[in-house]
């Protein structure tokens, strides 16, 4: 008995990626300091894209970069960087309003979300994102971030750069090789 299979088409591709397309409507409660309650209706995703993924890794990592090399940066901004990985998350899979214009807008961002206490809604596996979505992004997170770093390594031998800043030496000990 053989089974028989099909050709994938347009057709099936657009019906086989739907399930990446699909949401699930939570509602967020914010209780502000005077005791005031005030609802808001959001969508989340149930599966994460894997593209979304790749945009927020890319994201993600290059926040980190700027963290790290920006001289500007206090121990205040460093500190509350920790949640930057979460305010991307809610970005890239639900449609509160999120936005990268540069590092200091998204920690600025996060901390909002975190003190009316959506951050927490968002991140309650019983109400929000699937424990299991957000495991697969950290595996993801985990392994493009070796890359990353791997590929990051690579273009500055190659480009002949070393971390003095001197552009020679980095030529002269390929060269040498």
């Amino acid at each position: 008995m053989s089974n028989k299979t099909k050709k994938l088409s347009l057709t099936e591709y657009n019906k086989l990626e739907k399930q990446f397309n699909e949401r699930k409507q939570i509602r967020i409660t914010v209780i502000l300091p005077e005791g005031e309650t005030k609802e808001y209706d959001h969508s989340i995703a149930t599966t994460f894209k894997p593209t979304d993924i790749q945009k927020l890794s890319i994201d993600y990592l290059s926040l980190l970069y700027e963290l790290q090399n920006n001289p500007d940066v206090t121990s205040e901004t460093f500190y509350n960087a920790n949640s930057l990985l979460n305010a991307l998350i809610v970005k890239y899979f639900s449609d509160v309003p999120v936005t990268i214009d540069n590092l200091e807008s998204i920690i600025k961002v996060s901390e909002v979300l975190f003190n009316l206490g959506i951050m927490e809604q968002l991140f309650d596996e019983s109400k929000g994102f699937s424990k299991s979505e957000i495991e697969k992004l950290s595996a993801t997170l985990e392994k493009n971030s070796k890359v990353f770093g791997q590929q990051f390594g690579e273009l500055v031998i190659k480009s002949g750069f070393n971390l003095t800043g001197d552009e020679t030496v980095g030529r002269n000990e390929l060269e040498s090789t």
